[in-house]
């Protein structure tokens, strides 16, 4: 598997966990879902969930969760085997599925050869190993063995395109050959790019036909009464452009040979490099021949977070060429500037804003059954009445749930909201940021943050280069349990420009009044993020993975009556990981934190992606986006 790839595979194989029981295998139904991802270079994470029943008496016999690693030595030499080593169901109590392993792979022609040792205690034994062979692109012929048996099958995949992606769809089917008859089954897999092509962090040239398009692009608005060279002319005419695209609260201050323009980002819902690589593109195109230099402020809620500055000849050349050098953006704290031009900003106090997304609750593989679980939609409406400040409601309505999860049964403790729909959250949302020329920003919010959840909260942010701290401390009076409960947390989070990554460690006091630690490595793919998480409070220790990716267009559809939008959707799974022989319950208690879509990181600070080194990373997509959606 290749770094950013995701990967789901389902197949219905009964694993031959008891070898010594000949007929093991008769009267079994399996369900198994396996989800990897290719986490850093030569890195696969991964987890597996199996379920195996008994097809006559629909009784369980085997439930279980996994998680496994694979780690490819990063060297290879002609003639000498690439090697691999892994391990499969760590940190469980139940060790139905544990190996470590050694493996050694090499390819010829249309053949791959490979061979291992593991150590496992019911499968993977010994030595092991198999050989493929691939006659055409789109199939593979299959035999291995596992240390116990023989096995042989066939593959078929075929390439196709999506939502800008290239995905890879496959079948396969295969025949186990052990102490008793054979056994045939089948599954289906889907491999996926978790980020976007054009999001990569290389320094690429554009290609023939859409540089000979901008080489052709310095078109001036058409009009008999101005020229060429009257700069206030194309400053009008690219503040209405802007404004016709989507952005709001524009504002643009003419100095000498400088061009200061500031705006927000309504027009893109993924991330600020789209808004930002339009505006700077735009502005380009208009000024490049009339202005010097350029400055240019993100704001958010009115609130001035960070500036870009640069030269207009030198992101000219950029947007023809593709090339680049560190000189071209200059990254600095907010500038402001009271010259601004007397022009309608397009301002978006008071409009409303409606946010739709899915929440919903997940057990798998736990005492009481195969899968339970329960789905909601969940709109919130909000609008910005003054600088920093908005007033936010969102109602949650269940849409379908497993029965252990209604009143009075075993997971209805899991929902704090009734099956019948409801306000669960009502705020008044205030953030300041009290220093200009420092990335300090607060908040304070305070209302209903969850059904019978009444209380007020604070956050102080400070970011500097690629560190940022952070404080949390909240104070709720929880009416469901009749119970105050206090939220104390200081975290501090680094960023990794070189594999996009964010290293986090977090202390305090959570929700459920445990203390205790959480470290947390999220890794993005361009918008989509892969968040691996270990906590441990008070004696439990919870291992956690999220994938989260947008729902929506990357563009917004913007009216100007009201804005819709759409929401990350985040697929987390959560283990309780306990010694051997010791039972992993179904937790859901421990390291619990209290978030709003207000959170500061990503209200305002691009989904805590707002690192000078992130944009300076990135800066491929500000001409790429420039290109896909303005050009």
């Amino acid at each position: 598997m290749y770094e950013g790839d995701g990967q789901f595979v389902f197949t219905n194989q009964v694993d031959n966990l008891h070898p010594e029981i000949k007929n093991y295998r008769d009267n079994k139904e399996a369900q198994n879902y396996f989800l990897n991802f290719g986490v850093l270079p030569n890195l696969e994470f991964g987890g597996r969930y199996a379920y195996t029943k008994n097809s006559l008496s629909d009784s369980m016999i085997l439930c279980d969760r996994t998680v496994s690693a694979k780690y490819e030595l990063p060297f290879s030499y002609e003639y000498i085997p690439s090697i691999a080593i892994g391990m499969q169901d760590i940190g469980g109590g139940a060790p139905n599925f544990r190996t470590n392993y050694i493996v050694g792979s090499s390819e010829l022609d249309d053949f791959r050869v490979s061979l291992g040792y593991g150590s496992g205690e019911k499968r993977m034994e010994g030595v092991f190993g198999g050989v493929e062979y691939q006659p055409f692109s789109w199939v593979q012929l299959v035999a291995d063995y596992d240390g116990e048996e023989i096995h042989s099958g066939v593959k078929l995949s075929h390439p196709v395109h999506l939502f800008d992606k290239d995905i890879e769809l496959g079948l396969f089917a295969k025949n186990s050959y052990g102490y008793n008859e054979s056994h045939f089954d089948i599954g289906a897999m889907i491999n996926i790019p978790l980020g976007i092509q054009e999001n990569k962090i290389v320094k690429s040239s554009i290609n023939n036909k859409s540089k000979k398009l901008l080489g052709k692009r310095r078109v001036y608005p058409q009009t008999t009464k101005a020229k060429p060279s009257d700069s206030k002319f194309y400053i009008e005419s690219l503040h209405k452009r802007l404004i016709a695209y989507g952005f709001s609260d524009i504002e643009i201050s003419d100095m000498n040979n400088t061009l200061y323009l500031s705006y927000e980002n309504s027009a893109f819902d993924w991330n600020e490099m789209d808004g930002l690589g339009v505006v700077l593109g735009v502005m380009t195109e208009y000024l490049y021949q009339e202005k010097e230099q350029f400055i240019v402020t993100i704001k958010k809620s009115e609130i001035a977070l960070m500036s870009i500055s640069g030269s207009f000849k030198e992101y000219h050349k950029f947007l023809n060429s593709g090339n680049y050098t560190e000189k071209l953006l200059h990254i600095s704290s907010a500038i402001e500037k009271k010259d601004i031009l007397n022009m309608n900003n397009n301002s978006h106090k008071y409009l409303p804003h409606l946010t739709l997304y899915p929440d919903w609750s997940l057990v798998d593989g736990s005492e009481y059954g195969n899968m339970d679980y329960i789905v909601s939609l969940k709109p919130e409406l909000y609008t910005t009445v003054a600088k920093g400040t908005q007033i936010s409601a969102r109602w949650n309505i269940p849409l379908s749930w497993s029965n252990n999860y209604e009143d009075g049964e075993v997971f209805s403790y899991r929902r704090r909201y009734p099956l019948t729909p409801k306000m669960d959250n009502l705020l008044i949302n205030m953030a300041y940021k009290p220093f200009s020329s420092t990335m300090f920003l607060n908040s304070i919010q305070a209302g209903l943050f969850d059904v019978d959840l009444y209380g007020g909260m604070y956050q102080g942010l400070f970011l500097t280069g690629n560190s940022q701290f952070k404080v949390k401390i909240a104070k709720f009076d929880d009416k469901r349990y009749e119970k105050d409960r206090d939220l104390q947390l200081i975290s501090y989070r680094y960023y990794l420009d070189n594999i996009d990554t964010n290293f986090k460690i977090t202390y305090g006091n959570y929700f459920y009044d445990d203390r205790g630690t959480t470290v947390e490595i999220k890794r993005f793919f361009g918008d989509t993020s892969l968040s691996l998480q270990l906590s441990h409070t008070e004696g439990n220790n919870i291992g956690r993975i999220a994938l989260s990716f947008p729902l929506t267009p990357r563009k917004r559809v913007d009216t100007s009556l009201f804005q819709v939008k759409g929401d990350k959707f985040t697929y987390n799974r959560q283990k309780t990981i306990v010694s051997q022989g010791k039972a992993s319950y179904a937790k859901s208690r421990s390291a619990i934190d209290i978030d709003t879509n207000f959170k500061l990181e990503k209200f305002y600070l691009n989904d805590d992606r707002f690192s000078d080194d992130y944009i300076y990373a990135h800066i491929p997509r500000l001409r790429s986006s420039y290109l896909k959606f303005y050009r």
